[in-house]
């Protein structure tokens, strides 16, 4: 969740709806959340009406209280650890924040930077590599207009899916609930 933009007022209400169901013990939700103050970058493990928090530093000893979220070695880092910490069968990374399709996502605007479509695909390329080669089944855009043709190339090879709007979102994006409700509730989805 890169919310140090405009969106951050946005970034505790999406992850309210993570919360409403929580991880299971077969399904784990793991956010990694910036918003727009300063050491306010957090980790959680999203449980049912509780976020646990996990150290910073025990993601990436290089990381103080405020990340990067627009640098794509980060999302490396954070999801090659997650997916150590928490190993699964299948993989949906999420992506939320501004989105302008081939332009980029993950806009940080303390930092002036962003994933560009070019470094996107570098961090797969690692992402992919770390999980033994094997693609991530879903990558998720919870961003404004990232449905394009030019963006689902970056992932070709490194994603079986990718979700995202031809369009703009509205400030709040997704609604998380059912989503992971389906996700938790049938845990063993193709």
């Amino acid at each position: 969740i890169a919310g140090d933009n405009s969106l951050s007022s946005y970034t505790m209400s999406d992850i309210n709806e993570m919360k409403s169901v929580g991880s299971s013990d077969q399904v784990h939700i793991v956010v990694l959340k910036d918003g727009s103050a300063s050491g306010d970058t957090r980790v959680y493990y999203v449980e049912y009406n509780n976020l646990v928090s996990i150290s910073l530093s025990s993601v990436y000893s290089g990381w103080g209280t405020e990340i990067n979220t627009g640098d794509a070695s980060n999302l490396v880092r954070f999801v090659t650890w997650a997916m150590s910490n928490y190993p699964a069968e299948h993989y949906f990374i999420d992506l939320w924040d501004h989105g302008d399709g081939a332009e980029g996502v993950c806009w940080d605007e303390s930092s002036y930077d962003h994933i560009s479509m070019t470094e996107l695909r570098g961090a797969m390329q690692s992402i992919v590599q770390s999980n033994g080669n094997n693609p991530i089944d879903i990558v998720g855009f919870d961003a404004c207009m990232m449905g394009q043709v030019e963006v689902a190339a970056q992932l070709y090879g490194y994603a079986n899916y990718m979700v995202g709007s031809e369009q703009t979102e509205a400030g709040d994006g997704w609604n998380y609930e059912p989503i992971m409700n389906y996700l938790v509730s049938h845990p063993d989805i193709s």
